[in-house]
């Protein structure tokens, strides 16, 4: 865990430090509650901004066992005038020792960076032994901005 937190705490630090020049203003975002993860091979970021493509977005979680659900499989409403959303995955992992969280949202003036955490189970952890994709999905108010999404990555070393 000591390795976790003192990535996450260089990689804050390297951020809010290595451009002095930046504004430094912190965005808020709400963590979004996805019913399912998206099943793909690979890494994968989409940035949000309509409601056509969030309910495409939503429908793509769908798992087949939700077919059999009526009604139970909806896009919830997102107010895209004042909010974008910004979701991310690991793709394929071979056990459910992965996961994935947003540390921060800062605005630099001409461009909002998202960073995010991967973190891996180390070689003497326990994990389960099912497929995962970990995902991640977070709301942030509207901007013109181009966001970037950095991913740092950390091993857990279970103690």
């Amino acid at each position: 865990m000591k390795k976790v937190l003192s990535s996450a705490v260089v990689s804050v630090c390297l951020l809010l430090f290595a451009a002095p020049a930046l504004s430094k203003d912190f965005y808020s975002h709400v963590v979004l509650n996805l019913p399912f993860d998206l099943r793909t091979n690979g890494q994968w970021v989409r940035i949000i901004d309509n409601p056509k493509d969030w309910a495409d977005f939503y429908e793509s979680l769908r798992p087949s066992l939700a077919d059999f659900v009526p009604g139970y499989f909806s896009a919830p409403e997102i107010d895209f005038n004042n909010f974008v959303i910004v979701a991310g995955g690991l793709g394929f992992r071979s056990s459910g020792g992965d996961r994935l969280s947003i540390e921060s949202v800062i605005d630099a003036g001409d461009r909002v960076y998202v960073s995010a955490l991967a973190v891996s189970a180390g070689a003497g952890c326990a994990v389960t032994m099912a497929v995962t994709y970990p995902t991640v999905a977070i709301m942030i108010r509207k901007t013109d901005k181009p966001i970037s999404v950095f991913l740092d990555k950390a091993v857990s070393d279970c103690k």
